[in-house]
């Protein structure tokens, strides 16, 4: 077992607020907004999936979008 001294870590006179909620993974009493990446992935992949199904189909553009939408979800395999 390895043991390790602790070091004190510096006194600080600021305190911040952490929020957690549905819509934002977290809100800073800042006013800083963390997204969460799982929702924004999922956000950008059904942008995708609708602006593909807007497409004619059989045109350039439709087969151009598939083959960037397929790269985009081979780039992050996994969006749950």
């Amino acid at each position: 077992m390895l043991e390790v001294a602790a070091a004190p870590l510096p006194a600080t006179t600021s305190d911040v607020g952490i929020d957690l909620g549905r819509t934002s993974m977290a809100v800073l009493s800042t006013g800083e907004v963390i997204e969460n990446p799982r929702q924004v992935r999922r956000r950008a992949l059904a942008r995708a999936q609708q602006a593909l199904a807007a497409k004619m189909k059989g045109s350039k553009r439709r087969a151009e979008a598939a083959r960037l939408l397929l790269a985009s979800i081979a780039r992050s395999p996994r969006l749950t």
